[in-house]
C-alpha cells in the first residue's frame, strides 16, 4: 500500500501540551501507563521512519463516541487503514480501573470502510498458566475478540500464550508477533554490554524496595501518582516514606512524555532492570541491556517469545548481587533471534498491506511535548511539604499518647493507685498494685 495514511484508536500518544497540562491530562492520554504510548510511537516510525502526525483517538476510554461521525469520515475519505492499539486487554479486569466501551468500539468499526489492523494483543493474569482460563473471561470480551477477528486478516499477538487461548475460543486467524515496540529500531538492532558494570550506571525500570540503593528510577504509571504529582506537578497528596523524600530530594525519578526524551535519559547508562516490560524495551532499543523482573504472564510470555532477558528472581539486595546478575546476563539469544522475529513481523504487516519505513510520505517530522520535571520551586514546596510531615508525625504522636492515656494509666490518689481501663476507674489499695 504506497502513500499510506492510517488512522489511529487508542494511540495513547501524547502530541501536544494539552496532553501533559495537568496529571489527569497525562494519564488520561497515556491510559495510565506511558509505557502504552511506546507502541504507537514505534509503529508510526517503522512505517515512516520517523514520527509524523497522523488522525488519532488518544484513548478509547475518554472518547466521547457521540461525536464519532467526524473521526469515522476522516477514516472512510482520507485514510488507508485503521490501526487499533490494544494491550493486554484480554484479561477479566484492565488496569487502572479502565473498561474499554466494547459495544460502542464495535458501532464504530462497523461504520468504517477501511481494514483494521490489530497489532500487539495480549493476555495477562498473575498466577501459574491456567489452561482454563479462556473459559473464564467475560461474554462481552469473547464477543468482542470474535468481531475483530472478523474485521481483520490477521490478529497480532502478543505471545504464543495468547495465541493459544484465542485459538481455544475458536478465532484462528492469528500471528505472534510480540509487540511493536520490541521493532522500532528497525532489523538491524543489536544490544552490546560493557565488560564491566559502573554500578552509577545502574538505573530502576520500576519503583520499590529498591530504592534504598539510590539510583534513578523510571516511573511509569498511574500506581505511582504519589510520586509522579510532586515530580511534574508539584502536587503533594498523600505521605511517602522517608526514601522516597530522600529520592526526591537526590532527583532520582524520572518520567517521560516524549519518548526520544526517555532514550536519551538511558543512554547514559549502561545497565537497567524492573519490571516495566516496555521499560525494558525501551532500554533495549536505546543499546542498553535490561532485565525483565515481571512475573506475570504478560512479561512472560513476551519475554519467552521475543528472548527478551527476563529473571523473575533477580536479586536487588546490594551492589554486588546486581553486578552479579549483569555479570550473568548473556546477549546472545536476543540478539541471534530478533533477524527471525523482524522478519516474521514484517510479514505481518505486508499481510496487512502496510509495507515499512517507505519514503513516499511527505508528512514531516514532528516532535512530542516534554513533560518538565522538578519545577524551579519543588525544592522549596519539598521542604515544606517534609516540614508538615515531620510536624504533622509529632502531633500524631502526641494525641496517641493522650488518648493512650486515656485508655489505660496508673496514678496516685491518696493513699491508692487508680487505674484507668478503656476509660474505666478502678482504685485499689496501694499494696495490691506493687507489681505495676
Amino acid at each position: 500500500m504506497k502513500n499510506i495514511k492510517p488512522f489511529f484508536i487508542n494511540s495513547n500518544l501524547c502530541m501536544k501540551d494539552d496532553d501533559i497540562k495537568t496529571f489527569d491530562d497525562f494519564m488520561n492520554t497515556t491510559a495510565g501507563n506511558v509505557g502504552n504510548s511506546y507502541i504507537s510511537y514505534s509503529l508510526i516510525k517503522t512505517i515512516y521512519g520517523k514520527l509524523v502526525n497522523l488522525p488519532q483517538i488518544k484513548s478509547v476510554y475518554t472518547y466521547d463516541f457521540n461525536n464519532q461521525d467526524e473521526d469515522i469520515d476522516i477514516i472512510n475519505n482520507e485514510c488507508n487503514c485503521c490501526f487499533l492499539v490494544l494491550q493486554d486487554q484480554i484479561r477479566n479486569t484492565e488496569s487502572y480501573g479502565n473498561q474499554i466501551p466494547y459495544q460502542k468500539l464495535e458501532n464504530f468499526i462497523k461504520k468504517i470502510n477501511k481494514p483494521v489492523i490489530v497489532a500487539g494483543l495480549g493476555t495477562n493474569y498473575f498466577c501459574e498458566y491456567d489452561f482454563g482460563f479462556y473459559k473464564k473471561l467475560k461474554k462481552e470480551l469473547v464477543d468482542f475478540l470474535k468481531f475483530l477477528s472478523d474485521h481483520c486478516i490477521e490478529i497480532g499477538v502478543r505471545g504464543h500464550i495468547t495465541e493459544e487461548i484465542l485459538n481455544k475460543l475458536k478465532i484462528k486467524n492469528v500471528r505472534t508477533i510480540g509487540c511493536p515496540s520490541f521493532f522500532e529500531q528497525g532489523e538491524n538492532r543489536i544490544i552490546k554490554k560493557e565488560k564491566h558494570l559502573d554500578f552509577s550506571k545502574f538505573f530502576f525500570n520500576s519503583t520499590g524496595i529498591f530504592n534504598n540503593l539510590n539510583c534513578p528510577v523510571i516511573l511509569q504509571d498511574f500506581y505511582e501518582s504519589s510520586l509522579i504529582k510532586p515530580v511534574c506537578y508539584n502536587r503533594w497528596d498523600v505521605s511517602l516514606g522517608e526514601n522516597e523524600i530522600n529520592n526526591l530530594y537526590s532527583k532520582k525519578y524520572h518520567i517521560f512524555s516524549k519518548i526520544e526524551d526517555w532514550k536519551n535519559f538511558i543512554k547514559n547508562y549502561s545497565f537497567g532492570a524492573g519490571n516495566r516490560l516496555h521499560g525494558t524495551i525501551i532500554s533495549l532499543n536505546s543499546g542498553v541491556p535490561a532485565v525483565c523482573t515481571n512475573n506475570d504472564i504478560r512479561a512472560f510470555e513476551m519475554c519467552r517469545f521475543l528472548k527478551i532477558p527476563y529473571n523473575k528472581n533477580f536479586s536487588f539486595e546490594n551492589k554486588e548481587t546486581i553486578t552479579k546478575e549483569f555479570d550473568m546476563l548473556n546477549l546472545e539469544e536476543l540478539n541471534n533471534a530478533y533477524p527471525k522475529l523482524y522478519k516474521n513481523y514484517k510479514d505481518f504487516l505486508s499481510k496487512n498491506n502496510i509495507n515499512l519505513c517507505m519514503g513516499e510520505t511527505v508528512q514531516n517530522e514532528v516532535s512530542q511535548p516534554s513533560i518538565e520535571l522538578y519545577p524551579k520551586d519543588f525544592t522549596n514546596n519539598l521542604n515544606t511539604y517534609s516540614i508538615c510531615l515531620k510536624t504533622d508525625e509529632i502531633i500524631r504522636k502526641k494525641t496517641h499518647l493522650r488518648f493512650s492515656k486515656k485508655l489505660f494509666s496508673i496514678r496516685e490518689e491518696e493513699n491508692k493507685r487508680v487505674l484507668r481501663l478503656f476509660g474505666i476507674k478502678f482504685k485499689f489499695k496501694k499494696k495490691n498494685l506493687a507489681s505495676f
